[in-house]
């Protein structure tokens, strides 16, 4: 989705700078309207609302689960944290003050070369789809340099797009989905960038070298 409306406000912006200068027939006025342009849409986005992280969502959690019990067994259930001494929720797993483990600390394992593909990941590619080779090379996936092929790397892009999920999944070390998504969406708002600076600045080279 993200993908989508960068294409779409890079589209829009491309139409409004060819129709700006066909109007005034001036960079230097067609420059000043594009970053009038970026100015707006940028005060225009609405700040995306703050996720909590797991620590501050059990914390919630307590304070919801002390607010229904009332107040006479909130002081029954608090009890003092052995490292810090604080007072912390009776059960709970890590002590909110200190942030030591009260039980045994959680273990994270990394994934690395799964055969299975999850569910959660499955689907097309746009950073390897535009980005190719570079994209593989940052995801280790060296497949993708078969786009050095001429004529071949057209068809190569969407091969890219359909399996670099799953390359990527394969051949580079994740903690777990949430992070390879959160990583490949990254990808593709470089991918986003390049292309709008790339075809803003070919607008710009041709509007010079025909005027």
């Amino acid at each position: 989705m993200e993908a989508i409306e960068g294409c779409l406000i890079w589209i829009i912006f491309i139409g409004f700078a060819l129709w700006f200068y066909s109007v005034t027939q001036n960079m230097f006025f067609t420059f000043l309207a594009s970053v009038v342009f970026w100015a707006t849409y940028l005060k225009c986005i609405p700040d995306k609302p703050k996720s909590l992280d797991k620590e501050e969502l059990e914390e919630c959690l307590e304070k919801m689960k002390n607010d229904n019990t009332g107040t006479s067994n909130i002081v029954n259930e608090m009890t003092k944290c052995p490292y810090c001494q604080e007072e912390i929720i009776t059960g709970a797993q890590k002590c909110k003050h200190c942030g030591e483990w009260l039980n045994s600390k959680p273990h994270t394992q990394t994934i690395s070369h799964k055969d299975d593909i999850p569910v959660e990941i499955r689907g097309w590619n746009w950073g390897a789809f535009f980005l190719t080779w570079i994209w593989g090379i940052g995801n280790k996936s060296y497949l993708s340099l078969w786009a050095f092929i001429p004529y071949f790397n057209f068809i190569w892009g969407f091969v890219c797009g359909a399996k670099g999920n799953e390359w990527a999944w394969k051949n580079k070390k994740w903690t777990n989905v949430e992070e390879f998504n959160k990583a490949q969406k990254k990808w593709v708002i470089v991918a986003v960038w390049v292309y709008g600076v790339v075809a803003f600045l070919t607008i710009l080279i041709y509007c010079y070298a025909f005027n």
